[in-house]
């Protein structure tokens, strides 16, 4: 009888140690912090990782309430790292997010417009003097019309490169009406509405130029929403990725409905598909490189960042001359960023790491930095005169300038 008593106390210790070691290596399997990459069909993608936008706050509180979710934390930019059970696999988890969708198909539509314009500028001149706009409006969800308009430039002045680009000429514009003229019929899409644009930093520039030449307020119009910098790829590849057909590229009207149907996409959960590299761009590549994914090719020398005395300029006469110029993203034509640097230092160029209130360009590559595309916008709707290129802006001013590269 002591036997039996002594080994079913045994055998009780044996249980209640097993337990402990359970429970002990449950907790620890609950507490272990995995990082999850997806491509989440609510958030813009970039490498399969969850990415956040000016609605971050709404993806976290969304994301808090999986009830397979513990915690939660933004550990850098874009990445969330979450503690869960390891023993919670990747399809469950989204499983439960899908469900969570369905369960309340309110959520994003509680949160984002549907009722927008989107809108593209066609420009004459380096300045952003506009030659043609579109406008397409979306109601309820659904692209109503597209609104097309041509515009004379002051003097139906034209740069070359710009004629190249969007085969607008002065012949097109000699008896259209001037921005002013063109801004009465068109003024009430923009009041108070949601404005979109691809490269909105562009357009929104284009259209506060074009205010500020003929002395019209430009109170009462948003900043911009930029599907740009949602989805992080060009008006060329997003058709690519979407499938649409890309043969109207450059038409204002064209332009702004692919833009429309971009951020409907985005509304709607839609993610692009695989893109491969333009053809434009694959042309701009230098014997083929492909962009390095070495950080230090996004590094810029400090030989760079010293400006060269005036007398050691190639060509004073160049809109890159005692400009203090930012370089951020990566570029086909400069695998390395300190190449364009160093082109532009050759033309009197004050290259500069940061944005501040004393920056007068940004060049803006693919990748671009987020924080400082907010931080040009926030300096522009504070009045400051910040002029950006893009890649394609930038190779055109080069070969107007006969600067070599």
């Amino acid at each position: 009888m002591d036997i039996l008593i002594g080994l079913f106390i045994m055998l009780m210790v044996v249980v209640l140690i097993f337990k402990a070691a359970s429970k002990k290596t449950k907790e620890s399997q609950t507490q272990q912090t995995v990082q999850l990459q997806f491509n989440c069909k609510r958030c813009s993608p970039n490498n399969d990782l969850v990415r956040i936008d000016s609605e971050g706050d709404y993806y976290v509180a969304l994301l808090k309430n999986s009830k397979l979710n513990k915690t939660l934390t933004i550990k850098e930019q874009f990445i969330f790292e979450l503690e869960k059970s390891v023993e919670t696999t990747f399809e469950e988890w989204m499983a439960e997010e899908i469900a969570l969708d369905a369960q309340q198909p309110s959520r994003i539509k509680d949160i984002t417009p549907v009722n927008f314009i989107a809108i593209d500028f066609e420009t004459a001149t380096a300045d952003r003097m506009a030659c043609q706009i579109g406008i397409t409006i979306v109601e309820e969800g659904v692209i109503k019309d597209t609104v097309v308009k041509l515009i004379q430039p002051p003097g139906n002045n034209y740069d070359s490169n710009t004629i190249a680009i969007h085969h607008i000429t002065p012949n097109n514009t000699a008896d259209a009406p001037t921005f002013d003229k063109v801004w009465t019929e068109i003024s009430h899409y923009f009041v108070d509405s949601t404005i979109v644009a691809h490269n909105a930093a562009f357009d929104e520039d284009v259209l506060r130029r074009n205010l500020d030449f003929y002395k019209i307020s430009s109170e009462n119009i948003k900043p911009f929403e930029c599907t740009y910098r949602i989805f992080n790829l060009s008006l060329e590849d997003l058709c690519d990725a979407f499938l649409m057909n890309i043969e109207g590229h450059h038409d204002a009207g064209f332009d702004s409905k692919c833009c429309a149907q971009f951020y409907l996409n985005y509304l709607n959960g839609i993610s692009p598909g695989l893109v491969t590299p333009s053809k434009s761009k694959q042309k701009r590549t230098k014997n083929n490189l492909a962009i390095t994914e070495d950080l230090s090719g996004r590094k810029i020398s400090s030989e760079t960042l010293k400006p060269l005395e005036a007398q050691d300029v190639e060509n004073p006469n160049t809109p890159f001359f005692q400009q203090k110029i930012v370089i951020t993203g990566t570029f086909d034509a400069f695998p390395h960023r300190d190449d364009l640097g160093i082109v532009l230092q050759k033309y009197g160029a004050d290259i500069n790491i940061s944005i501040s209130r004393k920056t007068n360009i940004v060049i803006i590559g693919e990748d671009a930095g987020l924080k400082k595309l907010e931080k040009i916008e926030m300096l522009q709707e504070q009045g400051y005169d910040i002029k950006t290129y893009s890649e394609d802006e930038l190779l055109a001013e080069f070969d107007k300038f006969n600067i070599s590269y």
